[in-house]
C-alpha cells in the first residue's frame, strides 16, 4: 500500500480508499511529545466503524462520540463507507477518515484495513450498525484486536455474541440481545445516547421568530415537530390522522416534518393528509443541518413511532427545553417518565395521541413544567461528558484484557504495549 501527500496534509492511498483530515505537522518533534505525554494518560488508539450512509441516530451517534473521543486525546481512526453522511462532518484536526465498502467477503477490503490496524496499532475497535459490526469481526479474527460493537437496533443477527463486548443503546435492547441473539450478559452493557447540551439549549424568540418566517408559520400558531428518517416505522401517518381529531381544540395547529422521506410511505402520509383535508398543515422540511435552530421553533416535538431505541431527536429537543409527546415503545420509557418529562401513549393509536397534544398544547404551566424537568433529566442523565467516558471505561477494559493476553498479538508484528526497546 502506498501513500501520497497533498497540499493539505491528506494522504491519499493509491490502491483503494482515501485517508483524510491528518494534521499536515503530526509529526514533529513536537507532536511526538504531545503524542507521548497522551499515551501516558492511558489513552487508546481506537478505529471507529460507521457503516450509515445517511444520516440517522446511529451515524449521529456514531460521529459525536468520535468527536469527544478525539477531544479527550484519543487517537482516532473514522472508516465509513464512501461518500456516506459522516465523511462530511466537521471533526477534530488528527482524526484520520478512511473510506471503504466495508465488504467482509472483499480480500482487498479486509488486507487494507488489518494493515491499517497493524501498522498504527489500534487498540480496539468499536463499530455501530450491522455491517460494520460483521467487519470489526472479521478484522478480530484477522488481527487479533478486540471488538466492541453498539447496537442501534433489535434484529435477530446472531454475530452479535461474538464481540468482546456489546453496548446496547437501551435497556429494551440489551435485553433484546440477551435473549434473541444469545449474547452473554457479562459481555453486556447499557449506555445511552448522549447530547451535546452546549449545542442544544434552549433558543432565544429572535431565532423562533425567524425560523417560524421561513416556514410562514404565524408567531401565536401552534407548530409541532416531527424529526427523523420519514419511513413506516417512525408512525407520522399516525400524527397526521391524529390532526383531525385535534381540530375541536387546536384548528391551526401546523407540523413541521424534517427528515429523509422514504418516498413510498412519504407520498401515502401525503395521499392520507389530502383525504383527511389536513394537507396544507403540513410542512415538509427535507433534511436540515441546522437542526439546534428548528427545535426553537416548535412548541412539541412528537415522537408517534412504533418502534424505537432511543430516538437522538427526542434527546436533542430535551435539551432544548422542549415538551415531548410520545409513544411508549422501546427505551422511550427509559428516557421519559410519563406526565414528567412528557407524555407517553399507545402507539398507532391516533385518539390518544390527539389527546395527549391537546393537553400539552392548552396548558402553557405543563409545557413548561415538562420542558424544565427534560432539560434537568438530559443534564443529568444524557451529558456527552459522562456517557462517553463510560464508553471510553469499556473500551479500555477490553483493551486492557487483550494486552494482558500476549498471545492476541502473536502474527499481528506488533510488540506488546510495554515492552522496552532493545
Amino acid at each position: 500500500m502506498s501513500f501520497a501527500a497533498t497540499p493539505r496534509g491528506k494522504l491519499v492511498c493509491s490502491d483503494f480508499f482515501v485517508v483524510r483530515n491528518i494534521c499536515p505537522h503530526r509529526m514533529t518533534p513536537a507532536d511526538t511529545s504531545r503524542r507521548h505525554h497522551r499515551r501516558a494518560k492511558h489513552t487508546m488508539r481506537i478505529m471507529q466503524i460507521v457503516s450509515g450512509g445517511d444520516v440517522n441516530g446511529a451515524t449521529v451517534h456514531g460521529l459525536d462520540l468520535t468527536r469527544e473521543l478525539a477531544r479527550q486525546g484519543h487517537e482516532v481512526t473514522l472508516v465509513c463507507r464512501p461518500r456516506a453522511w459522516v465523511r462530511y462532518q466537521s471533526l477534530p484536526a488528527g482524526v484520520e477518515i478512511v473510506e471503504l465498502p466495508l465488504n467482509y467477503f472483499s480480500g482487498r477490503d479486509t488486507r487494507q484495513i488489518s494493515r491499517l490496524i497493524r501498522e498504527s496499532r489500534i487498540d480496539v475497535i468499536h463499530s455501530h450498525q450491522t455491517r460494520a459490526s460483521n467487519f470489526a469481526l472479521a478484522m478480530k479474527l484477522l488481527t487479533g484486536v478486540p471488538s466492541v460493537a453498539t447496537a442501534h437496533s433489535r434484529h435477530l443477527e446472531f454475530h452479535w455474541m461474538w464481540h468482546d463486548h456489546v453496548i446496547a443503546v437501551s435497556e429494551a435492547t440489551r435485553d433484546f440481545h440477551r435473549r434473541f441473539n444469545l449474547c452473554p450478559s457479562r459481555r453486556l452493557s447499557v449506555i445511552h445516547c448522549f447530547v451535546d447540551t452546549d449545542r442544544y439549549r434552549p433558543q432565544p424568540d429572535l431565532v423562533r421568530r425567524a425560523v417560524r418566517q421561513e416556514f410562514g408559520v404565524a408567531p401565536d400558531e401552534p407548530l409541532l415537530g416531527i424529526i427523523g428518517q420519514v419511513c413506516q416505522r417512525k408512525g407520522l401517518i399516525h400524527l397526521v390522522e391524529s390532526l383531525r381529531l385535534l381540530d375541536a381544540a387546536s384548528p391551526r395547529a401546523r407540523v413541521l416534518i424534517i427528515g429523509i422521506e422514504d418516498p413510498p410511505y412519504a407520498e401515502l402520509v401525503r395521499q392520507t393528509a389530502r383525504n383527511l383535508g389536513v394537507a396544507d398543515r403540513l410542512i415538509w422540511a427535507d433534511q436540515r443541518r441546522d437542526i439546534d435552530r428548528l427545535y426553537g421553533a416548535l412548541d412539541v416535538l412528537v415522537v408517534p413511532s412504533l418502534e424505537e431505541q432511543i430516538p437522538i431527536a427526542m434527546l436533542e429537543a430535551m435539551a432544548c427545553g422542549l415538551p415531548i409527546v410520545a409513544t411508549r415503545v422501546g427505551g422511550i420509557p427509559e428516557c421519559i417518565t410519563d406526565g414528567v418529562e412528557g407524555l407517553l401513549v399507545p402507539p398507532a393509536n391516533p385518539a390518544s395521541l390527539s389527546l395527549a397534544l391537546w393537553n400539552v398544547l392548552e396548558n402553557g404551566q405543563l409545557r413548561e413544567q415538562l420542558a424544565q424537568a427534560g432539560r434537568r433529566r438530559i443534564t443529568e442523565q444524557f451529558s456527552r461528558e459522562r456517557n462517553t467516558q463510560r464508553v471510553v471505561d469499556v473500551l479500555a477494559e477490553v483493551a486492557r484484557r487483550r494486552n494482558s493476553k500476549r498471545w492476541f498479538r502473536r502474527g499481528t508484528g506488533v510488540a506488546p504495549r510495554h515492552a522496552k526497546a532493545a
